[in-house]
C-alpha cells in the first residue's frame, strides 16, 4: 500500500462527527471496533520498521499513536459504566494525553504494544456486547463536544478515534 501522498489529517479536536441515529448501526460499529486492531496491524506491515519510532516536529511516532489507542480504550469502558449507572456527565478525556507521553512507547516493543491493544480492545468490545439492547440509547453529557452521548454514540466515537489515529500513523509512515 502506497502512503507516499497521504495528506495530513486535521487535528482530533477539529474532527467532524456524524453520530449514528439508528440502533441498527450497532453491529457495524462493533464490527469495526473488534476488527480495527488486526486491520491496524496489517497496515503497519507496509511501513518500514525504522519509521515506527520516528517523530517529526515533536508529534507522536507511529508507536506512540498505537500506544495512545491502548491507553484510551479505558475511557469508553469507564463512560459505558457511567451511562449505565445514570451519571449525568461523562468523565472527560485528558486532552494533554499525559499517560501516552509518560508511557514512553518508543522504548517498547511494537508487537507487544499491538498485542496489549488487541486484548484491551477485546475487553472493550465484550463490554459493549454486554450492554442490554434497551440501554444503548441511554446517554450522559460529553462536555467537550457539548452534547449528550449514548452508548451507541460512544461506539461510533471510539471508531472515529481509531480512524483518526490510523490516518495519523499512515501519514507518519509516509514521511
Amino acid at each position: 500500500m502506497d502512503h507516499s501522498h497521504h495528506p495530513r489529517p486535521v487535528l482530533w479536536t477539529e474532527w467532524e462527527f456524524n453520530f449514528p441515529t439508528e440502533i441498527s448501526e450497532k453491529e457495524a460499529l462493533l464490527h469495526h471496533l473488534a476488527s480495527f486492531p488486526s486491520q491496524c496491524s496489517i497496515n503497519l506491515e507496509s511501513i518500514p520498521h525504522e519509521k515506527f519510532t520516528l517523530r517529526r516536529d515533536n508529534k507522536w511516532s507511529i508507536q506512540e499513536h498505537l500506544g495512545h489507542l491502548l491507553d484510551l480504550d479505558d475511557l469508553p469502558s469507564r463512560r459505558i459504566v457511567e451511562i449505565l449507572a445514570g451519571n449525568e456527565v461523562l468523565t472527560p478525556a485528558d486532552m494533554e494525553n499525559k499517560s501516552t507521553w509518560s508511557n514512553d512507547y518508543n522504548s517498547q516493543n511494537m508487537y507487544e504494544i499491538c498485542e496489549k491493544f488487541m486484548q484491551k480492545r477485546r475487553d472493550l468490545v465484550e463490554l459493549f456486547n454486554s450492554v442490554p439492547e434497551n440501554k444503548w440509547l441511554d446517554s450522559a453529557f460529553h462536555e467537550r463536544l457539548n452534547r449528550h452521548m449514548s452508548i451507541l454514540d460512544l461506539a461510533y466515537f471510539q471508531g472515529q478515534h481509531d480512524h483518526y489515529h490510523q490516518e495519523m500513523m499512515l501519514h507518519t509512515g509516509s514521511l
